[in-house]
């Protein structure tokens, strides 16, 4: 009989331990091995609760970075408190992710709620939260190495449907003002296929997708991916199914009171990005900017008194 429960311990702690963790939430594993664990480990631990999202889609080497504490002491903790690896870890952080969200109509429904405070109080403080979490996570190398190939590139093509469109449409009136190259692909007067059919790897993708993500885009930026075109993904999740085709992704918090997502650190993304890449474009940017400019006076585009 003792044999037999030395057999049940060491089953427990060999098959099912490992598994344990992954029915909580990965506030209730830190949380329970906490006290157990050594002070660098508990360092590591508490960035990981202030930052799981960060966990959940940046890279290892990121996070090191922005922590100062090493990629070897993430892996520990991961196994300090029941992972297998710190990719487990990592699974988990992205899991509960996907627990938070809920339906456009089921936000609504807490509007309604006269309890909530002034609205546009909470509205402005998630926009500045969004904000802070972007100037937080963004990695600012990477934002220039975007910037740099979209100003080289042959031609850039831009995707984005529904609440993204509108941003696509801004950042296609931008970039056409300072390059000759950027084309807007949509399933009406222009579409996709119209403009991918010749695209090659010296061409540049940028996506815009939130949740829910719209089929087009992601269809459109699969094939693209299939043409070894160059794609820079905007997104808000690490699920995202734009991920695995994208190059470069940057995620961006869409979080709102509001029943739908928040776009304005979007808003701010693109502006920068488009900032940093005219500043990539030299003389040819800042001249056809002006040339635009003019022919925009010379037509009577401009309201004048």
């Amino acid at each position: 009989m003792k044999h037999m429960f030395q057999l049940i311990n060491l089953y427990d702690s060999i098959v099912l331990a490992p598994l344990m963790p992954h029915s909580q939430s990965i506030q209730d594993c830190i949380y329970n091995h906490y006290d157990s664990l050594s002070g660098q480990l508990q360092r590591v631990a508490k960035f990981v609760l202030e930052h799981p999202d960060e966990v959940a889609t940046r890279s290892l080497r990121h996070l090191a970075s922005t922590s100062n504490l090493s990629p070897s002491a993430f892996s520990r903790l991961a196994r300090a408190i029941g992972f297998g690896s710190y990719e487990d870890l990592r699974e988990l952080c992205r899991g509960d992710i996907k627990k938070r969200k809920i339906s456009f109509a089921d936000k609504a429904k807490t509007l309604q709620n006269p309890d909530q405070g002034t609205f546009i109080t909470r509205q402005a403080a998630a926009s500045i939260e969004n904000i802070d979490k972007l100037l937080n996570s963004v990695d600012i190398i990477q934002l220039e190495s975007i910037a740099e190939k979209l100003a080289s590139a042959r031609k850039v093509f831009l995707v984005g449907a529904k609440s993204s469109m509108g941003f696509v449409n801004y950042l296609a009136y931008m970039g056409n003002m300072a390059f000759p190259n950027w084309r807007i692909l949509s399933e009406g007067v222009n579409p996709a296929g119209n403009d991918l059919s010749d695209a090659n790897r010296r061409d540049m993708l940028l996506v815009i997708t939130k949740y829910p993500y719209t089929c087009s885009s992601i269809e459109t930026t699969k094939f693209a991916y299939s043409k070894k075109v160059g794609i820079v993904a905007i997104t808000d999740d690490a699920d995202s199914p734009v991920i695995p085709f994208a190059n470069e992704t940057i995620m961006v918090s869409a979080e709102s009171p509001q029943f739908f997502s928040s776009h304005v650190a979007t808003l701010v993304l693109i502006e920068s990005l488009m900032g940093m890449t005219v500043a990539r474009g030299g003389s040819a940017a800042s001249d056809r900017i002006a040339a635009v400019e003019q022919t925009n006076h010379d037509l009577n585009c401009y309201w004048s008194n």
